[in-house]
């Protein structure tokens, strides 16, 4: 997969085209590379799209077994899972496929013991398809089984890993009496499995829900303070610079309804005069402060909002004109910008350089800010 490889005129917006990746790409390779994460229920018919190759976009997707589907479907849910594992697997094996056409592939189990029963089923061949599993209610009352598990299934592999992902959604992590002794248990328990770990994700919704909120269309998440001091802390504890986990960020849970407005009778709106705008900025607001916050990638719901949150995923070259020239000093002190247009502190902004020219190898490198609006 290539970021950006279908984008019109790429070579006239970019100055540093994304590289190539896969799911069997090393692990500080895949960690930043998820993008857009797409999540739907695992009951969805979705082999067929992968293998006509429909999605072009989409480097990331979430087969639930969890909150998506009611527990009466839960069998029904796994047998669709295995045969999308199966169609796939043998489209690569006839070259329908390469390895590259196959998108990162997660399964959002739904407790300890479906993980454990699941899992069951599949074999070495089967991993080779599927990057990974996503474990919900993540807290430390259940770490330990989820990870124990998962390494377990990792010392029957030979050259390639299965990852994990949990989820921060319970209230232990979202509540101030509990949150900062739970985070830092999860953390001390999360240690010894670090290779495994590909990414933390975060429940913006769920937190959202034990407040009895919903944010609006014209909020972002940062906007509703219970749930961002959580998002806060959940950075806090785990993107710092000598021991950092990417994190993920929270979902926007509206859809660009295109020609959709909400003009009142006299064609003028006492509020918001479009809808879709409205919807359109905000959306665009939150994944500049997932990104400038620390964030990495993002979960998506809907397979328009996956353009979006790429588009403002590219490193500007005076970014990375800093980066590179802040990465190869050997000295400490303050570099002038080549724009002139700003204070490089090499001690302070080292770490900020070196995400940087990791971002640009995922999504590239774009001439100025004004491309931005051309990817979308």
């Amino acid at each position: 997969m290539i970021y950006f490889n279908n984008a019109a005129d790429k070579e006239k917006l970019f100055y540093k085209l994304p590289k190539e990746f896969n799911r069997f790409s090393g692990k500080d390779i895949l960690e930043y590379s998820l993008g857009a994460t797409l999540y739907m229920p695992s009951t969805k018919n979705i082999a067929e799209k992968i293998i006509n190759k429909s999605l072009t976009s989409l480097t990331s997707l979430v087969m639930c077994f969890e909150d998506s589907i009611d527990e009466s479907e839960l069998e029904n849910a796994e047998h669709n899972v295995l045969d999308t594992i199966k169609l796939i697997k043998k489209a690569v094996i006839e070259n329908t496929l390469t390895n590259s056409d196959v998108p990162l592939i997660f399964l959002r189990v739904r407790n300890i013991k479906q993980f454990i029963d699941f899992t069951k089923n599949l074999d070495i061949s089967d991993y080779e398809i599927i990057t990974g599993f996503i474990f919900p209610k993540f807290d430390d009352t259940n770490a330990e089984l989820y990870l124990k598990h998962l390494s377990s299934i990792n010392e029957g592999l030979n050259g390639f890993c299965i990852y994990g992902m949990p989820i921060f959604e319970t209230e232990r992590i979202l509540f101030a009496e509990t949150r900062k002794e739970a985070l830092n248990s999860i953390k001390t328990v999360m240690l010894p499995y670090k290779k495994y770990i590909l990414n933390i994700r975060v429940g913006g919704t769920d937190f959202s829900s034990k407040f009895s909120l919903r944010r609006p269309d014209f909020l972002t998440l940062y906007d509703i303070k219970t749930v961002s001091a959580c998002l806060g802390d959940v950075l806090n504890f785990f993107t710092r610079y000598d021991n950092e986990y990417t994190v993920s960020a929270p979902v926007y849970e509206y859809y660009i309804k295109v020609g959709k407005n909400s003009s009142s009778d006299n064609g003028k709106s006492s509020f918001f005069t479009d809808e879709t705008e409205t919807i359109h900025n905000t959306m665009i607001k939150e994944i500049l402060l997932d990104r400038h916050n620390g964030f990495f990638g993002k979960t998506v719901i809907h397979p328009e909002q996956i353009r979006y949150f790429l588009a403002f995923q590219p490193v500007t070259k005076e970014e990375y004109d800093d980066a590179l020239l802040l990465n190869s000093s050997g000295k400490t002190g303050i570099l002038k910008s080549n724009g002139e247009n700003k204070m490089n502190e090499v001690s302070p902004h080292k770490n900020w350089a070196k995400k940087i020219i990791k971002r640009a190898e995922i999504f590239g490198v774009i001439y100025d800010r004004n491309s931005y609006e051309k990817l979308l």
